[in-house]
C-alpha cells in the first residue's frame, strides 16, 4: 500500500529505551496520508502500542485530530481484565487515539474500554450518541477488513466449498468460525481514547482453558488461507487502514447511534452461547435483544439479565 502521513510518519524505539529519533525518509515515501488530520507512528519493536499510546497522550503536543500508533512486533500487549495479549511478529497490532472532546460535545459520561488507536475524546463526545457504542463501532470496523481479507484470499481458492464465518461476539471481539482472531482495548488517558487493536494474521497464540489468561480458543488469517505470508508489511498496513478507518469515522458529519446498532447486529452470531463473567455460576447464556445504548438483552437457564459482562 501507499499510505501518507501528512505532518510525518515517525519511526521510534520503544518507550522503555525511548530517546526521540528524526523521521525515517525511507518509511515517510513509503507509506503516504492523504489526509493531515491523523498523525502516525511506527515501532519496529515495543512492549505494547497501548502504552506508547499513553506516553504520546501524556506528553500533551498531539495537535492532529487523531494519532496511531504501530509496531513490528509487541513483546507485552494486554487485553481486557489485564489479560495477556500475545504479540508474535506477523500479526497486527495498531493503537488509535481519538481526542474525548470530538465525540462529548454533550454531556455523556465516561466508560472504559479498548482498542488501540488514539483519538481525543472531544471526537466521539460531539453528539447524543452514548459513549457505549463506540466498542460496537470499532467491532463492525475490524470485522469488515477480516473479511475483506478471507475474501481476497480466497477468491481463487475453487476447493473452498464454504466459506469462514466471520462474527463478532459482544462487544467488539472479532472471531471466524468462533476462534477469535481480534480483540479490542479501549482505555482514556489525558483527554485521548486510546484504542487498542490485535489481529493474528500469520500466529494464533495458544489460549490456556484455565487460569487468569484464559479464554476462547484463537485462530489466524493463515489458519484459513495458508499461503497468507504474514509479512510485516501486511500486518502495519492493516493497522492503517484500521486506524484510517476509525478516523475517517469520526469525522463523518452526522454519526448515527442506531445504524452503529444495526450495523453491529448484522456481524452478531445470535445462537452462540456466552459465559457471564459476573455471576458467581458462570451462567451461560444466549442473547435475545440489545437495547439503545449498545447493552446486551440476554437470556439464560435460570433468569433475564440486560446488560451482560460477558467471558468468553
Amino acid at each position: 500500500i501507499a499510505v501518507t502521513f501528512g505532518s510525518g510518519f515517525h519511526v521510534g524505539q520503544s518507550a522503555n529505551a525511548r530517546q526521540d529519533t528524526e523521521i525515517d525518509k525511507t518509511c515517510g515515501e513509503q507509506f503516504h496520508s492523504h489526509d493531515d488530520g491523523l498523525l502516525m507512528y511506527h515501532f519496529d519493536s515495543t512492549g505494547s502500542t497501548q502504552d506508547e499510546a499513553k506516553r504520546i497522550a501524556e506528553q500533551g503536543q498531539v495537535e492532529a485530530l487523531a494519532f496511531c500508533v504501530t509496531a513490528t512486533e509487541q513483546t507485552n500487549g494486554r487485553g481486557t481484565s489485564g489479560r495477556q495479549w500475545m504479540g508474535a511478529k506477523g500479526n497486527s497490532f495498531v493503537t488509535v487515539g481519538i481526542p474525548h472532546k470530538n465525540w462529548m460535545r454533550t454531556n455523556i459520561p465516561l466508560t472504559n474500554s479498548f482498542v488501540t488507536v488514539g483519538i481525543p475524546q472531544n471526537t466521539w463526545m460531539r453528539t447524543n450518541i452514548p459513549l457505549t457504542l463506540l466498542p460496537l463501532k470499532v467491532g463492525t470496523l475490524v470485522a469488515t477488513r477480516v473479511r475483506d481479507l478471507l475474501d481476497k484470499c480466497l477468491s481463487n481458492d475453487k476447493e473452498t466449498v464454504r466459506p469462514p464465518i466471520v462474527t463478532v461476539k459482544w462487544p467488539n471481539d472479532v472471531l471466524v468460525n468462533q476462534e477469535k482472531i481480534s480483540g479490542v482495548l479501549i482505555e482514556s488517558a489525558n483527554g485521548w481514547f486510546l484504542i487498542g487493536i490485535g489481529v493474528n494474521l500469520a500466529y494464533a497464540p495458544p489460549v490456556p482453558t484455565s487460569g487468569p489468561n484464559h479464554g476462547r480458543p484463537s485462530t489466524s488469517l493463515r489458519e484459513h488461507c495458508p499461503e497468507h505470508a504474514g509479512s510485516d508489511v501486511a500486518a502495519k498496513q492493516l493497522g492503517v487502514e484500521l486506524a484510517q478507518d476509525l478516523h475517517k469515522f469520526m469525522q463523518s458529519p452526522d454519526p448515527d447511534g442506531e445504524r452503529i446498532l444495526q450495523e453491529w447486529k448484522q456481524w452478531a452470531d445470535w445462537d452462540m452461547v456466552l459465559v457471564m463473567r459476573d455471576t458467581p455460576e458462570r451462567e451461560r447464556v444466549r442473547m435475545v435483544g440489545m437495547l439503545p445504548d449498545g447493552r446486551i438483552e440476554v437470556v439464560g437457564e435460570k433468569s433475564s439479565i440486560l446488560t451482560a459482562a460477558i467471558e468468553r
